[in-house]
């Protein structure tokens, strides 16, 4: 859900604006409405400043941990940095962490030269530039040729002073020779020699990988300053949002008067309330509106709550809309576990999961997500019997009643499509009660006219292709008119009879993007269907290889585990894109979804500032 906020308009005079700003970010829940990019040359200092301290942050970051080495001499006046982090000349530390991003980026831009050149010479080996002033000091001019080997003519070498160098891919590289002086004519185009020999290349690329070494190791002692410079970021952030808010204020009476908006959760208003009396400034309270565009805090209960970082990949709902984490939750779990298509998997995620909350605790949010979705794939892949590419269905160890129970290729499919329906029903029916709620019961009937005619379409196919599914036609036939009378009149909630009526056939065009919706879900089955059959390859081909004498057995294992991990790191990128995209499109689609609301930022200060 999303949390009901209070808007506040603060008076004040300008001259008490920055210290009424400062003691905002010191309380830390009040979201003053404030541009969210620098707008003059001081809060473009500001955000270039922060880019610098991310971008040394972030590369620093990325530096591995490298083994402790014997400490050589050096000289005090090269190191940039004192020896403890608690007394640090942060300036000296970007400059030196940039000095080494500026020469990284130097040297990855030489090596993909180097590389060319490489590519380039390859094909002439150690016959590189050093012989061919040889021979031009000794009188000889050289060309260098290449060509297919079906184009190559022998007769070649009997005319023309000519040597072969090389032959690669069917491809022949020959040099043939000229006297100075002497005219010269060869029936192909002349190849540019290489500028380099392979070996002088081979040189500067590993001349060029030492230094990268090097500085790598040298940033590797800098580690310790991470904590620091996110402490030394979150305080430029702090002063930066600080300065847009006071840039943001409204002036009135002569500019001699700041009027401040800000938004905050209503149950903090007391709190609030009790530090404005305290300051005495002028204020104004009360319920924010839609049109107020006031910022998204979302409350979810434990199960919700983990989902939501996958709902704000989109976006997030506005202010006064229905927060749908909660609704397609449930159903993202269980599309995954559909998708991934194995119970071994599932297992292996959940197990995962533990793992990373005992040795990565800072990710308990994320691995609880991740065993929720293997219970998902427990539960759906247990649909077909599945565990690691075996099929239960297939087994000859399963009785014969329970493989009778698990579905089918053709069962699946359909299973998928019902779903589907299952999920547009539902997205319709949410959004008519949340209309009917917000608006009124008219604004409610067009969407449940389209569940009912959704739900009408589906039983009268399903009919003609299920024996026992038979509808008396007069009951179809009110079905029907109902759900149609519905869409017609209702479309449209404003107008005379006719207008509405013209809106609600209009409207009925919608029926070719709804069967384009249910087809959408045909993917759940093609997902299913492949990670059982790319587990079923994987198995195969380590039974194949048990058979080679001595070794068969390590191969085989080796080969389960490393093509099983494969199959699960390619399985679980479909189960997680494949879902998002049946949530973003066809539910958001179906529920009526806006968008576009910002998250709730409160002003708040830190204090850690190590310059």
């Amino acid at each position: 859900m999303i949390v009901p906020m209070n808007k506040y308009s603060f008076v004040l005079h300008h001259a008490s604006s920055p210290t009424f700003l400062e003691q905002i970010q010191e309380l830390g829940l009040v979201d003053v409405s404030r541009k969210q990019k620098a707008m003059d040359e001081t809060s473009k200092e500001m955000h270039a400043q922060l880019l610098r301290y991310k971008n040394a942050l972030k590369f620093l970051t990325s530096v591995k941990p490298v083994a402790a080495t014997p400490a050589q001499p050096a000289d005090p006046s090269e190191l940039p940095f004192v020896e403890s982090p608690d007394v640090i000349d942060l300036q000296a530390a970007l400059g030196a962490i940039e000095t080494a991003i500026a020469r990284k980026e130097q040297i990855a831009q030489q090596k993909q030269s180097v590389r060319k050149e490489m590519a380039a010479a390859a094909p002439w080996g150690s016959f590189g530039r050093g012989e061919k002033e040889r021979l031009h000091a000794l009188g000889f001019t050289l060309h260098a040729y290449s060509c297919a080997q079906k184009r190559f003519r022998s007769d070649w070498e009997e005319q023309y002073p000519l040597f072969e160098i090389n032959r690669i891919d069917g491809t022949i590289y020959f040099v043939a020779l000229q006297e100075q002086g002497e005219p010269f004519d060869f029936p192909l185009s002349e190849v540019k020699f290489p500028e380099h020999d392979l070996s002088a290349l081979e040189t500067e690329m590993n001349a060029l990988e030492r230094e990268a070494a090097e500085i790598d190791r040298n940033m590797s002692d800098r580690r310790p300053f991470i904590d620091p410079l996110k402490n030394h970021i979150a305080w430029i952030q702090s002063e930066f949002e600080r300065y847009l808010a006071g840039k943001s204020v409204q002036k009135e009476a002569e500019e001699t008067i700041d009027i401040f908006t800000g938004f905050a959760p209503r149950s903090d208003s007391d709190r609030i309330g009790m530090f404005l009396e305290e300051t005495s400034v002028l204020y104004v309270e009360e319920e924010a509106k839609e049109e107020d565009l006031p910022p998204v805090k979302l409350k979810n209960n434990w199960f919700a709550r983990l989902y939501e970082p996958i709902g704000e990949l989109y976006m997030l709902p506005k202010y006064g809309e229905l927060d749908l984490t909660p609704y397609f939750a449930p159903f993202y779990m269980l599309f995954f576990g559909l998708c991934l298509g194995d119970m071994g998997y599932g297992l292996v995620l959940i197990l995962a999961g533990f793992a990373v909350k005992k040795f990565i605790p800072s990710l308990k949010g994320y691995a609880n997500l991740v065993q929720l979705l293997g219970v998902g794939a427990i539960l759906m892949a247990s649909l077909l019997g599945g565990v690691f590419g075996v099929s239960l269905s297939e087994a000859s160890f399963v009785p014969e009643k329970l493989r009778s129970a698990f579905f089918s290729s053709n069962q699946l499919f359909w299973f998928a499509i019902l779903f589907g329906i299952f999920q547009i029903l539902f997205a319709r029916i949410l959004s008519a009660v949340d209309t009917i709620i917000r608006k009124g019961w008219q604004h409610g009937m067009s969407n449940i006219g389209w569940a009912i005619l959704i739900a009408w379409l589906s039983v009268a196919y399903a009919s003609g292709e299920v024996k026992g599914i038979n509808i008396p036609k007069i009951i179809s036939l009110i079905w029907l008119g109902i759900s149609l009378s519905m869409i017609l009149f209702f479309t449209k909630t404003k107008g005379n009879i006719f207008t509405r009526l013209f809106s609600g056939i209009t409207a009925l065009y919608d029926i070719t993007g709804v069967f384009g919706d249910i087809l959408s879900y045909i993917r759940l089955f093609g997902l299913a269907m492949s990670g059982g059959i790319l587990g079923l390859i994987v198995n195969s081909v380590a039974s194949g290889m048990s058979g080679i004498p001595y070794v068969g057995w390590f191969l085989a294992i080796l080969m389960l585990l490393v093509g099983h991990t494969l199959v699960l790191l390619l399985s679980c990128l479909g189960a997680f894109v494949h879902p998002m995209r049946l949530t973003f499109v066809e539910f958001y689609k179906n529920v009526g979804f806006g968008g576009g609301g910002r998250p709730f930022k409160p002003l708040r200060k830190e204090t850690t500032n190590a310059n």
